[in-house]
């Protein structure tokens, strides 16, 4: 009985563990003001691109007045001018987020998925099975991010799907090792010993005692590693090798901008100014996100 009451305990503790570090976390989160500055513009973005159909003044790809093409910033009916062909800019910057933000959250989501399920698989499971899927993962893991993912779109042809599906590819190997790693540490933790003598199985052990500990440092790095996707979306669209003519994403918008900078510098600019403040913001997110979760800093 004795015995029995120890386990249980174990087990309390680890679950009490686990709830009391993510209220902390909440707390500390709400205090600093960066990381809820850089929220609130994540927010504020993303509210209006999803409003793009309604407040946006024109149609995206429609050649409003070809007349008054590369009008500048503050034009008539233009607050953010036009391009080339006499399009809108606003209206283009509104719609294009629509592809730029998705490109950013899709692939990160995709990949942090399949990357946990790989790490937590490598690290809890049998030692050959690790070997197996790090030693692939490994093979992913050493080629250079972009070269690999131009790669991907080159064999399987641009567009937008194939982009997504390379920057999914090239990140999971990423989670996986920071998974398998967390799993490593935590399968020795005494409430996940105290769970498998409890007799829960491998599954159910992964699922309720493991899992939930190996959150914090995913959420820390899917934050941190969404702004630096929707930078990874947009180069490869200004390459040619993401979204196709004439749909608006601001990569792509950089790409136009790039032939008429000296005449209309706004084209590229006002794009190049949005993919910045997002990533900045999703970035200060991120750091307050890993102080937050940090439990040497909650001790200081």
């Amino acid at each position: 009985m004795a015995s029995s009451s120890a386990i249980i305990q174990q087990l309390q503790r680890g679950q009490r563990r686990h709830h009391g570090l993510a209220y902390e976390a909440w707390r500390m989160l709400r205090r600093d003001r960066v990381a809820v500055g850089g929220a609130c513009v994540v927010l504020i973005v993303a509210t209006l691109v999803i409003l793009a159909p309604i407040i946006a003044p024109y149609d995206p790809v429609a050649i409003i007045d070809s007349s008054n093409r590369l009008a500048p910033i503050g034009s008539p009916g233009h607050p953010l001018g036009t391009d080339f062909l006499g399009r809108d800019v606003l209206s283009r910057i509104l719609w294009g987020g629509r592809v730029s933000l998705p490109t950013g959250i899709f692939p990160v989501l995709l990949a942090g998925l399949v990357g946990t399920s790989l790490g937590l698989t490598a690290g809890f499971f049998s030692v050959r099975l690790d070997n197996i899927i790090m030693r692939v993962l490994d093979v992913i893991f050493a080629f250079p991010s972009l070269l690999l993912a131009i790669a991907i779109v080159s064999a399987l042809g641009p567009g937008l799907f194939n982009a997504l599906l390379a920057i999914t590819i090239v990140q999971i190997p990423q989670y996986a090792r920071l998974v398998r790693s967390s799993v490593l540490s935590l399968k020795e933790q005494e409430y996940v010993i105290a769970a498998r003598a409890m007799g829960a199985s491998s599954l159910r052990t992964v699922l309720l005692h493991v899992l939930p500990n190996t959150l914090a440092p995913i959420l820390v790095y899917g934050t941190l590693e969404t702004g630096r996707t929707v930078i990874f979306a947009a180069g490869l669209s200004f390459l040619g090798l993401g979204v196709e003519p004439p749909t608006p994403e601001w990569g792509a918008m950089l790409a136009e901008g790039r032939s008429v900078l000296s005449l209309a510098p706004h084209i590229a600019t006002v794009p190049g100014l949005a993919i910045f403040v997002v990533t900045l913001s999703l970035n200060l997110l991120g750091d307050g996100l890993r102080d937050a979760l940090d439990p040497r800093l909650r001790q200081a």
